[in-house]
């Protein structure tokens, strides 16, 4: 299946994205199924369990896309612009879906609706490789090779190498709080 992400549901299910629309359901006990392919837009990069019972998939395809899957039905999102490949995606304590791409793209789902979510710096090159929140409020930033950010109460920070970070290969942030 050429497998690139995973999450966990609050049921303790297991969902796995792969390449060529796979999606795959493996619920605690049981065996791994497909459960989505034919309404995919293509592989999938990002997926996230949400509290609510949605479960989101950033995936690149034809055209990139965030697709949602909701009581059994796939929703398309629209993303605003030219978004590339969806890489990261977290949920923070309020409820609030973000959403992260491979050129620096920040985005949040309001209502129905997934907006850009403005950085004070703008570079291709801040590939968003992960997104952590904390519950403090903090939105914790990866970049592929540029270091990390954090946003927190409409201000943002980045830290890399040049600042005193040890190095700029930021695979995945675990916050103490």
């Amino acid at each position: 299946y050429n497998l690139t992400c995973l999450t966990l549901d609050s049921h303790g299910t297991l969902w796995i994205g792969g390449r060529s629309r796979k999606l795959l359901q493996w619920p605690q006990g049981g065996e791994p199924v497909l459960a989505q392919s034919h309404q995919l837009i293509g592989t999938i990069f990002a997926i996230l369990a949400g509290p609510d019972g949605d479960l989101w998939l950033g995936q690149v395809g034809t055209v990139n896309g965030l697709q949602h899957l909701r009581d059994g039905k796939v929703i398309t999102a629209k993303l605003p612009g030219d978004v590339r490949t969806i890489r990261a995606m977290a949920q923070d304590s309020r409820g609030t879906i973000w959403i992260g791409s491979a050129r620096g793209d920040l985005l949040r789902v309001q209502g129905d609706e997934v907006v850009r979510q403005l950085l004070p710096e703008t570079d291709d090159a801040l590939s968003i490789r992960c997104l952590t929140p904390t519950d403090n409020g903090t939105l914790w930033i990866g970049f592929e090779r540029l270091g990390v950010g954090w946003m927190k109460n409409g201000t943002y920070h980045r830290v890399d190498k040049s600042s005193g970070l040890f190095d700029d290969y930021s695979a995945q942030i675990v916050p103490d709080g």
